[in-house]
């Protein structure tokens, strides 16, 4: 009995240890966030040539701080999205909306590294879904740090699909609770949307398929130029369970990545 007691004890002391250390290095993160914007600000700001014409060698330095100054800016927000995540503190705020016109505005924003990079962003929406409450700020979250994984491993001329469509899905257990994700396609009335986003790039291993959700973990041998913490698929699961969603992929190697998000349809006044 003792035994246990010490080892609950321990276990506390470990607890409490790591949350006085993960609050702590929130607060650093979030003291970085100004001082970054700061520094992209001015360099963004010196683009401009307001300051004086640049030759090609202080642009070509310039642009590249400024690429590592916003990967690092991105790398500040996952971790301050995650820690608001784990503190329930990143509700879903519901308005009635059209999805199609979300995904168009996502898909403006996303323009111009795709092109950058040669790769097509194709972006399909069924016209028959009509207005329903969802968090189109955090469903676009969600799929931007999915289509910034598929541009990373996306090879030159290939292309980048996002299909949005009705999707009937059985929930198995009362509203809101973690659902297993299966599709059902009996019920006359979908009851839900699906944005499936597809890459022509090297897939991931089945075996992977839960773990990629997970904070910090990297697919073993797999590598790609400004690689992130490893943070953007695990935030994507955590926003889509808040609003009550579910996430998965389809996977096969050499076969690409096919990631999933399914999502509740609320019309006004009414639970889905």
């Amino acid at each position: 009995m003792a035994t246990s007691i010490q080892k609950n004890d321990i276990e506390s002391e470990d607890l409490e240890r790591q949350t006085i250390v993960r609050d702590a290095l929130s607060m650093v993160v979030h003291d970085l966030k100004t001082p970054m914007a700061v520094i992209n600000g001015y360099i963004e700001f010196l683009l401009t040539e307001k300051l004086g014409p640049l030759n090609e060698q202080q642009r070509t330095v310039l642009t590249q701080s400024q690429a590592s100054g916003e990967r690092l800016a991105s790398y500040i927000d996952n971790y301050l999205s995650l820690s608001a995540l784990r503190a329930n503190k990143f509700l879903p705020e519901l308005k009635e909306g059209m999805i199609q016109n979300c995904m168009q505005e996502l898909q403006s924003f996303w323009k111009f590294p795709f092109e950058t990079k040669h790769v097509d962003l194709a972006v399909t929406c069924d016209p028959s879904i009509g207005p329903f409450e969802f968090d189109c700020q955090k469903t676009q979250r969600v799929i931007s740090n999915l289509l910034e994984n598929a541009l990373q491993y996306s090879p030159a001329n290939s292309t980048v699909r996002v299909t949005v469509a009705p999707y009937s899905w059985e929930r198995r257990k009362q509203h809101g609770e973690h659902v297993p994700e299966r599709r059902w396609q009996c019920s006359s009335t979908p009851n839900a949307v699906s944005i499936r986003v597809s890459d022509e790039g090297p897939g991931i291993p089945a075996k992977f398929r839960e773990a990629i959700f997970e904070e910090y973990f990297r697919v073993p041998g797999r590598s790609a130029p400004g690689r992130g913490t490893g943070l953007g698929l695990a935030i994507a699961k955590s926003l889509v369970q808040a609003m009550h969603g579910k996430i998965w992929i389809e996977t096969e190697v050499k076969d690409g990545s096919h990631f999933v998000v399914v999502l509740p349809i609320r019309r006004k006044g009414r639970r889905a």
